[in-house]
C-alpha cells in the first residue's frame, strides 16, 4: 500500500512540475482563430481595453488575488464593463483562454455568465486550469463550418 501511494504522488508531483500540458493542436487554434476573425475589429478593440482593465482591476486588489474563488474577479466595476458586452466576446475569452491556460484560467468566469448553453459549460472536480482547458475544447468542437 505504501508503494501505491509513493507511486501516485510521484506521477501527481511530474503532473504538476512537468511540461504544459495544455496544448491546443493546429486545428484547433484555426478554429478559434477563424471564428475570431469575423468578429469586427470595434468589437476586438473594445474588448482588449475592457478585458485589460478587468485583469488589472483584480490582479492589483490583493483581496481578490488572495482568494481562493475565482469568483473574486466579479467583485471589481471593470467586470460589469466586460460582460455589458455580451456573449459576442465568448470566442475572444476562448482565445484567450487558450493562448495561456495558466494565466487566463479566471476568464472562465465571464465564459460562464455570458454562455447561455449549459452543455459548453465544463462542471466537475477539477482544477480550474483543466476546466479551462476542457472548455476550450468543448467549445470548439460545438463550433461547425458549412
Amino acid at each position: 500500500m505504501k508503494t501505491v501511494v509513493i507511486s501516485m504522488l510521484v506521477l501527481l508531483s511530474l503532473c504538476v512540475m512537468g511540461e504544459n500540458k495544455w496544448r491546443f493542436t493546429a486545428k484547433e487554434k484555426k478554429v478559434i482563430e477563424k471564428v475570431v476573425s469575423e468578429i469586427p475589429d470595434s468589437t476586438r478593440k473594445t474588448f482588449d481595453k475592457r478585458y485589460k482593465a478587468w485583469k488589472d482591476a483584480y490582479m492589483n486588489n490583493h483581496e481578490i488575488r488572495l482568494s481562493s474563488r475565482t469568483e473574486s474577479s466579479k467583485e471589481v466595476p471593470e467586470y460589469k464593463e466586460l460582460v455589458k458586452m455580451g456573449d459576442r466576446i465568448i470566442p475572444l475569452l476562448i482565445q484567450k483562454m487558450s493562448e495561456d491556460i495558466d494565466l487566463n484560467f479566471f476568464d472562465l468566469v465571464p465564459y460562464h455568465d455570458l454562455q447561455t448553453n449549459e452543455k459548453l459549460k465544463v462542471r466537475g472536480m477539477m482544477s480550474e486550469q483543466d476546466r479551462a482547458y476542457q472548455t476550450v475544447l468543448l467549445w470548439v468542437k460545438s463550433i461547425s463550418f458549412p
